[in-house]
């Protein structure tokens, strides 16, 4: 029981430390690379708007800058790769890029045929600036270009592994529609009225799918689609937890019965219903707890050591503390309610259910003794204490009988007159232990004897 919990909390915990470092690292990339306060998407974030909606942009009062992103998958050098393009003259105002070799004046002078290339990409091609890559489009159509600088890049970087310039994207790899438009507003300006009006303009020139955001919204946008993709693993994995809530049932009524002596000898000696419901509830919350601790303790372990080899593409973990107390306290509730029928069964259990031919001669004897100490009769415990110590003695006893009817000569009388007469001398000295029991629990005659 305790080992699924373990297991199942470990994978909760791994998952939900591993959505709330990537929403961090999502915040984080908008927060430094993003200086502009408005972006550009289509419709839900996937589908490619027209170029003419940057050019609307542009012209609406209170924009100081605007550049259109837009991406291609190609290979460089044989090497698949994301690549982007952008407008030289403003992606400098909108957007932050950290040099490896270069600086922003590589960017804004970027010419036709040229490529900022990340220095990911450059160390696998070993490249450097001034080098020529061949970028291979998705047609198969092979173009020369030159490096002109080296920009850092990590996992979730907006401009890609490579970027060009907007005539090379269009005229090389087809491409015309941009993915992602960059506002950076003037200063001073209101944010939500400029917001309005750009708004206004796109659908005033026929462009009304394009979706206009703040960094706020941007933030909200993509930790939606992180929590969407959260709860669909939650989803699976709270099929898991339905099973490991039967595992726990199973393993509390299997206990149950396997402690049928202790349970009913605890409700003899004046242990109520209520107190055994809460023993056992106090058990399956006990053991959920414990599996809870020790699966929050590793998953956050395993989730350190997933991320130290993420931290240099830009990753960074977060913990989210008050949703790990929320899990530690479901755990707990959850141990509860997979209590509630095993609980019931215990308290349900006989208080007879303590059979004295059951318990072993220690528990017989303290038995016994608190049966004699509350004025109770204790005949029942101790005949079966004596007839568990006197045990060894009865089988010799047997065995001496049986002995003569073994080794006696054939001739003196045949196999099965023996065989007979042994079986019955058996039964005789069984109803006899019987009947003197019945005469120890009837008569209150001494156990000794009847043990003997």
């Amino acid at each position: 029981m305790g080992d699924g919990v373990v297991a199942l909390i470990l994978l909760i915990a791994f998952v939900t430390i591993f959505a709330s470092g990537l929403s961090s690292s999502v915040n984080k990339v908008i927060d430094d690379q993003l200086p502009g306060e408005i972006t550009l998407q289509g419709q839900g974030g996937v589908i490619p708007f027209p170029a003419g909606a940057i050019s609307t942009v542009q012209k609406v009062s209170g924009v100081e800058a605007a550049s259109g992103v837009r991406y291609v998958s190609a290979k460089v050098d044989g090497k698949t790769s994301s690549i982007s393009s952008v407008d030289p003259a403003d992606i400098v105002k909108v957007y932050t890029v950290e040099w490896k070799e270069g600086s922003d004046a590589d960017l804004t002078g970027l010419k036709d045929g040229e490529l900022v290339i990340g220095d990911k990409l450059a160390s696998n091609l070993d490249v450097g600036v001034g080098d020529s890559v061949t970028l291979t489009s998705q047609k198969g159509r092979d173009f020369k270009f030159v490096v002109n600088a080296i920009m850092k890049t990590d996992s979730i970087s907006l401009a890609g592994q490579g970027i060009i310039s907007q005539n090379s994207m269009a005229r090389d790899f087809d491409q015309k529609s941009d993915a992602v438009g960059l506002v950076k507003l003037d200063s001073g300006v209101d944010l939500d009225k400029t917001q309005t009006a750009i708004e206004d303009a796109l659908k005033a020139n026929k462009f009304p799918t394009v979706e206009v955001l703040n960094q706020g919204e941007l933030k909200a946008q993509q930790r939606s689609q992180i929590n969407g993709l959260l709860a669909m693993i939650y989803v699976l994995l709270a099929l898991a937890v339905v099973v490991s809530l039967v595992g726990i049932v199973v393993t509390l009524i299997l206990s149950i019965y396997e402690r049928t002596r202790e349970l009913g000898m605890l409700r003899a000696v004046g242990m109520s219903r209520r107190q055994v419901k809460r023993m056992v509830r106090y058990e399956a919350v006990i053991t959920a707890v414990i599996g809870a601790v020790s699966g929050l303790v590793v998953g956050v372990i395993f989730a350190f050591l997933i991320g130290i080899p993420l931290g240099g593409d830009g990753f960074e973990l977060s913990y989210p503390v008050g949703t790990l107390i929320v899990i530690l306290i479901l755990t707990a509730v959850a141990g509860v309610i997979a209590a509630i029928y095993p609980a019931r069964k215990a308290a349900k259990l006989d208080v007879l259910a303590a059979k004295p031919e059951t318990l072993a001669m220690r528990q017989l004897q303290t038995f016994a003794g608190y049966l004699r100490d509350n004025g109770l009769s204790a005949d029942r415990y101790e005949l079966a204490f004596w007839a568990k110590a006197l045990a060894p003695l009865a089988n010799l006893t047997m065995l001496l009988i049986a002995m003569p009817f073994v080794f006696a000569h054939q001739r003196n009388a045949a196999a099965g007159q023996r065989l007979l007469i042994g079986i019955f001398l058996g039964l005789a000295f069984f109803l006899a232990n019987r009947v003197l029991a019945n005469l120890v629990v009837v008569y209150g005659a001494p156990p000794l004897l009847a043990a003997s």
